[in-house]
């Protein structure tokens, strides 16, 4: 169960800004730097698929492009979920403290 997307929305901005200045948050904003990260990598790979594409460039650039986006959608779902894991655990936890 994700406890944290059950509260409110007041309560989970409450937490979030908790729980961003709190030590343990160190794993979440490595997340979110490598989820933006990823988020440029798709935006690079959509504008190399198309310049490939206009300049009639060969299979092989293709192919690249087409890794590179898989590769970064597959890394932002990843930092996605890990994200939510974290904030949800420190959600749990500071449930349990009260």
């Amino acid at each position: 169960m994700n406890y944290y997307k059950r509260l409110d929305k007041e309560k989970r901005k409450e937490l979030k800004k908790e729980f961003l200045s709190v030590e343990d948050s160190t794993v979440y904003k490595k997340c979110n730097k490598i989820f933006i990260i990823s988020i440029l990598g798709i935006v690079l790979s959509l504008i190399a698929g198309a310049f490939d594409f206009i300049f009639k460039n060969g299979v092989l650039n293709y192919i690249v492009d087409g890794v590179l986006l898989v590769f970064c959608i597959v890394i932002l779902f990843l930092m996605n979920s890990s994200k939510s894991k974290e904030i949800n655990k420190y959600a749990l936890k500071k449930k349990k403290t009260k």
